[in-house]
C-alpha cells in the first residue's frame, strides 16, 4: 500500500478547525488607544494561507496541460475566499464599526443603536435604528463573550 500525503489533510483539517473554534472562545479582544478591536484571527490566518494556495494553483496551473480547468478552479477559489473574508469589528468612543478588506465600512453611533442580541448560534447582531445597517459579529471573533460587556458599558440594550 502506497502512502498518499493528501490523507494528512483529512486528519489535520478537523484539528485546525477545532483549534480555531476553541481559540475564538478563549482569546481576548485587543485594546488599542480608546478602541476595542474584535478580529477573527484564526480564520484570517486560514483564509490567508488559502489565498496563497489558490494563487499558487492559478500560477502553477498555467504551466500544466489542464491549463484552463486549473486556472479557472484556482481563480474561483481565490474569489470565494475573498468574498468570505471575515470582518473586523471596532468599538471606539463614537460607535461601532464593521471593517472589511473590500466592502464598505459600516458604522453605527452608540446613540443610533436600537438593540443588540445574541442568536442561537452565538452570533451577536447589533441593529441600528431606522435604515441604519445591522452589524453581525460571529462566534469566531476574538473575545466574542467580551463584546456583550463592552456594549453594556456603553449603555446599549442587550437582549
Amino acid at each position: 500500500m502506497e502512502f498518499k500525503p493528501y490523507w494528512i489533510s483529512v486528519w489535520v483539517t478537523p484539528l485546525i478547525l477545532r483549534w480555531v473554534l476553541t481559540r475564538a472562545q478563549t482569546s481576548k479582544a485587543r485594546r488599542k488607544g480608546g478602541a476595542v478591536i474584535f478580529r477573527s484571527t484564526g480564520f484570517v490566518a486560514i483564509y490567508g494561507v488559502s489565498c496563497v494556495l489558490a494563487l499558487a494553483m492559478v500560477i502553477g496551473g498555467w504551466n500544466q496541460d489542464a491549463r484552463t480547468l486549473t486556472t479557472l478552479t484556482g481563480t474561483i477559489w481565490l474569489l470565494s475566499i475573498l468574498l468570505l473574508w471575515p470582518t473586523t469589528v471596532v468599538l471606539d468612543g463614537t460607535g461601532i464599526k464593521s471593517k472589511h478588506i473590500w466592502r464598505p465600512t459600516r458604522f453605527i453611533p452608540y446613540s443610533e443603536i436600537d438593540y443588540a442580541t445574541r442568536t442561537a448560534n452565538r452570533e451577536t447582531v447589533i441593529c441600528g435604528k431606522g435604515s441604519l445597517p445591522e452589524i453581525k459579529v460571529s462566534q469566531y471573533h476574538d473575545g466574542s463573550d467580551e463584546l456583550e460587556a463592552e456594549l453594556r458599558k456603553r449603555h446599549v440594550t442587550y437582549y
